[in-house]
C-alpha cells in the first residue's frame, strides 16, 4: 500500500487527500501543456495559440492561490526595430466561446519584450510566471495572453524549443 493511500485512510478520507486538511503552503495541483511549433504573433492577437496551448483545471477553493508560468524558447522581431511581445495569462470558464477574463492581477504581466530601438535582428525567450487568488472553482481552460506591438512577432522562431504553460494550485 502506498504512503499517501496510508495518510488518505489514516485521514478517514478512502483514496483522496482532501485539501482541507493539506498545510498553508502545500502544492494541490499541477496542470501542465507544451507546444513546439513556431506562431505568429499579431498586434491583435490574445490567444493565437488557442487549444494547443491551454491547461484544464478546477480549482478546489478561491481562497487558494495558483502559479502561472509560461515559458517561450525564443521570440523573434523580423528584423524590425521597435517591435515588442506583451504576455500574461487568461482563463475561460466556457472554452473561450464567449468568456475570457484576466488571470490574476492584470492583463499583461511582461510588457515590451525584445524592445530595441536599433536596426537589427532581436531573438530573445522569455519566462514569465504570476501568482494570485484563484478566480472560481467553476472548472476553467487556462491559455497565455500574447500580443505583438509595432508589428508581427514570431515565437518558437527556429522551431527547436518547446513552449511551456504550467498552472499550480497552492493551499492557503
Amino acid at each position: 500500500m502506498s504512503n499517501a493511500r496510508n495518510l488518505a485512510n489514516l485521514l478517514g478520507t478512502g483514496t483522496t487527500l482532501p485539501s482541507a486538511k493539506m498545510p498553508s503552503g502545500s502544492i494541490l495541483q499541477v496542470k501542465g501543456d507544451n507546444y513546439n511549433s513556431a506562431v505568429n504573433i499579431e498586434t491583435v492577437s490574445t490567444t493565437p495559440i488557442g487549444t494547443n496551448l491551454e491547461v484544464s483545471i478546477t480549482f478546489a477553493s478561491t481562497s487558494n492561490k495558483f502559479l502561472a508560468m509560461l515559458h517561450v524558447p525564443d521570440f523573434y522581431n523580423y528584423n524590425v526595430n521597435t517591435r515588442h511581445l506583451d504576455i500574461g495569462f487568461q482563463y475561460s470558464t466556457d472554452s473561450f466561446s464567449s468568456h475570457s477574463a484576466v488571470l490574476g492581477t492584470q492583463q499583461v504581466i511582461s510588457d515590451h519584450l525584445g524592445y530595441e530601438n536599433f536596426s537589427g535582428s532581436v531573438l530573445l525567450n522569455a519566462s514569465v510566471h504570476h501568482f494570485g487568488s484563484c478566480p472560481t472553482t467553476s472548472a476553467i481552460k487556462i491559455r497565455p495572453f500574447l500580443q505583438a506591438g509595432n508589428g508581427s512577432m514570431q515565437i518558437n522562431a527556429n522551431t527547436q524549443g518547446v513552449i511551456d504553460l504550467v498552472v499550480m494550485e497552492i493551499q492557503a
